[in-house]
């Protein structure tokens, strides 16, 4: 499976309606649009986080159950730079074009930084197990966004992040070893750029064997 994702609907989750998240929102859609991206919208809910984001991600892959890939992203994410294409494997169900060090908690619906269980494979992915962050997600196919929506309807009151690492393990779930966008929040500097960037060269990141 080849595709540009510049080509791909694109959906901007914002979370609250509000002056902050609105100006977050605009300024992600126009980030977009103003570096190739053709089919950009966006969506929030009336509901506050974390439920409202649940919502939200459940009504846009409501709209998008085919299979074919949707991109979604979060209203605070910046670019590191765009490949012409991207190539996975036929039967892959979801690609991360971002990447967060924080994993799920085996028992806990908690994140912990360092937790985070990969594979890597060849061609510049890796499989995913339990990684959080979901500020760039190409979801590809019907069974994965259904599984997904189930989850988020089941515990809307969860952090979405959490719950949709849990079914990591059930599917083909993949990541970008180079990450095409990172999460651009200056209030969090453990999350930074260069973290986030730099995944795979940090002490941080547990190999799944």
């Amino acid at each position: 499976m080849r595709f540009d994702i510049r080509e791909l609907k694109t959906v901007v989750v914002c979370a609250e309606h509000n002056e902050k998240y609105l100006t977050r929102k605009q300024n992600t859609i126009n980030l977009l649009k103003s570096n190739g991206f053709k089919n950009v919208t966006s969506a929030t809910s009336p509901e506050k986080y974390p439920i409202g984001v649940s919502m939200t991600n459940i009504e846009i892959l409501k709209q998008n159950l085919n299979d074919e890939p949707i991109l979604v992203v979060e209203d605070d994410i910046n670019i590191t730079s765009i490949p012409s294409f991207i190539e996975v494997p036929d039967d892959t169900d979801c690609v991360y074009l971002g990447l967060s060090l924080c994993g799920t908690h085996h028992i806990s619906n908690v994140g912990v930084k360092g937790l985070v269980n990969v594979v890597n494979r060849q061609n510049g992915y890796s499989k995913v197990y339990n990684m959080l962050g979901t500020h760039a997600i190409v979801y590809i196919s019907k069974r994965y966004k259904t599984a997904i929506m189930q989850m988020l309807e089941l515990l809307p009151e969860v952090v979405n992040d959490v719950l949709i690492s849990r079914l990591q393990p059930l599917f083909n779930v993949l990541c970008i070893n180079r990450p095409i966008f990172f999460q651009d929040d200056k209030t969090n500097l453990e999350n930074s750029s260069a973290t986030q960037i730099n995944f795979f060269e940090s002490s941080y990141l547990k190999f799944k064997i």
